[in-house]
């Protein structure tokens, strides 16, 4: 919509009749404002003549809103949607100086900066699979070389030897006694033997041993003693190194948080 100007004092005047000079019924008429492209009209100094300024069509999607509300969706600052509405939380949190710490709420709408882990009281004890201490805690060297042991009771420590050294490649060392077996020990068998003999008769001569008819016949040069030996067990000492197994240890358990 073009923009029109008229004068305060309205001439009562007829005009003359002469049409090349300004007459009453041209300075009463509306005047005409002629703006370059993306223009506006303003002051940018003191008070005084007005001039052009420049306004982009960012800045006429702003102006021509309805209201701030419509101007906050335009710039993308909806509150509850694009921006976190005003809060005295927020302000608070927004005032702490200092470079690092964790957020720890004193009172209402009141906030400080601390230096430990809220939850966790100064000498809490705690495993972490890394070389060094994180920031905020020292490294304990009170144990070491020590396996982990889950209690349901009363948690110490103990073992003697360090955990390395017993978990380490051992080959056990030592010495297997003898045993002379007795006759019940010996698997049962028997012996084949040699012999001259003319008859069944046994034999009685001072160097002869009496041979049983039922084990050698007639003519027989050979033969079978009785079986002995019942195939019993027996036993073999050892005699060796011993292996120490008493790890070293430290005791834990297993809690989960209220």
């Amino acid at each position: 919509m073009a923009i029109s100007l008229k004068h305060k004092f309205n001439n009562p005047k007829a005009d003359g009749a002469d049409t090349t000079i300004v007459r009453p019924s041209n300075w009463n008429d509306e005047h005409d404002l002629t703006l370059g492209a993306n223009k506006i009209i303003g002051q940018t100094g003191t008070p005084g003549q007005a001039i052009e300024l420049d306004c982009t069509a960012a800045g006429r999607a702003i102006l021509d809103d309805a209201d701030a509300a419509a101007q906050r969706t335009t710039l993308g600052l909806a509150i509850g949607t694009d921006v976190q509405a005003w809060d005295a939380d927020i302000d608070a949190i927004a005032a702490l100086s200092g470079s690092s710490g964790w957020l720890k709420k004193t009172a209402l709408n009141t906030w400080a900066l601390d230096g430990q882990v809220i939850s966790l009281a100064a000498g809490t004890a705690m495993l972490f699979a890394q070389t060094s201490a994180p920031t905020g805690w020292t490294k304990s060297t009170t144990h070491n070389d020590k396996a982990l042991r889950i209690v349901s009771g009363s948690a110490s420590s103990g073992g003697s030897t360090a955990f390395s050294s017993v978990m380490t490649s051992r080959t056990p060392a030592g010495t297997v006694g003898s045993t002379t077996l007795s006759t019940t020990q010996i698997p049962s068998h028997s012996h084949t033997f040699e012999v001259t003999k003319a008859s069944n008769t046994p034999t009685t001569g001072a160097n002869d041993r009496a041979v049983n008819a039922a084990n050698v016949g007639a003519g027989s040069s050979t033969g079978t003693s009785s079986t002995a030996g019942s195939g019993g067990s027996h036993n073999h000492s050892f005699t060796g190194t011993a292996m120490d197994f008493a790890i070293q240890y430290v005791d834990a358990i297993i809690a989960t948080k209220d």
